[in-house]
């Protein structure tokens, strides 16, 4: 087998894969071998659990590995997972290397909201060391209100799609994923989380703060929810209500313009 390690949100990864096979979008997080690994993902370019016999397809089910999970493009993409979600298999990686970054992230997610984490459909921008959270539906405008941030406040740019969530701390932390979406942003970076902006479009731009309800209503939809496993949900809501109480929400009506980052500057930092 050979063995790789990486780093996602502060875990230690190991993947071993059966053959050498880079996964690019994974490249940036490869780290030094330092201890021991959180999670061990193994990989295999053919089958591993799965038999074929007579026409048929069949995997003998083990009592410490409860999960299997297929991809749903990429059926041929499978994985078993143990029930402390630290150990992974993967097989039929040849099939696609899409397949293979979906079941990453639910064997990583999984584990990683047991600890304290949340998953968000989200870009993000690093500003005077502190980060802030763009989140809407897709074709709201997140990755573009990223990029209005660097060019003209040369912020620095996390993520475009898919940004981690540390809450198991005394503050919520913003980490970079390798998950980007169709955006070119993958950083593997964090800094404290000094608000979370629900985007929408409109006609001018304008920025406040939500409460309670609304705050709730508008953004929760983003968080992405492990409802394969019950204790992997609830640990998301926890973490989900420390992040409310931690970190301010705000609305920011706006247009893809200079004036959206400005008037955003201005009510969050004040400047």
């Amino acid at each position: 087998m050979i063995d790789r390690y990486y780093r996602f949100a502060d875990i230690v990864i190991q993947i071993r894969q059966d053959q050498e096979e880079i996964l690019p979008l994974i490249e940036k997080f490869e780290v030094e071998a330092v201890g021991e690994p959180q999670i061990v993902f193994e990989l295999y370019q053919g089958n591993r659990n799965y038999r074929q016999c007579y026409g048929v397809e069949y995997y003998s089910v083990q009592s410490d590995w409860p999960y299997l999970f297929f991809s749903r493009n990429y059926p041929k993409v499978r994985m078993t997972v143990n029930r402390t979600w630290n150990q992974m298999i993967i097989e039929g990686c040849r099939s696609a290397c899409e397949g293979v970054m979906e079941l990453l992230l639910v064997g990583f997610y999984s584990f990683f909201s047991l600890y304290g984490g949340i998953l968000l459909h989200a870009s993000a921008v690093e500003w005077k060391g502190e980060a802030i959270i763009f989140t809407a539906a897709s074709g709201t405008g997140k990755t573009t209100q990223a990029e209005l941030w660097h060019r003209y406040k040369k912020a620095r740019i996390i993520n475009g799609d898919k940004m981690l969530i540390d809450c198991s701390g005394r503050e919520c932390d913003a980490w970079g994923s390798p998950w980007r979406g169709s955006s070119s942003y993958a950083l593997n970076v964090k800094a404290p989380l000094r608000a979370v902006v629900v985007l929408e479009q409109a006609e001018s731009n304008s920025i406040r703060r939500l409460e309670g309800e609304e705050a709730l209503a508008r953004f929760s939809p983003h968080l992405f929810y492990p409802t394969w496993n019950e204790e992997c949900t609830g640990k998301v809501m926890d973490s989900f209500g420390r992040l409310m109480k931690q970190v301010p929400v705000y609305l920011l009506s706006c247009l893809p313009d200079r004036e959206a980052v400005e008037v955003t500057c201005n009510k969050i930092w004040g400047e």
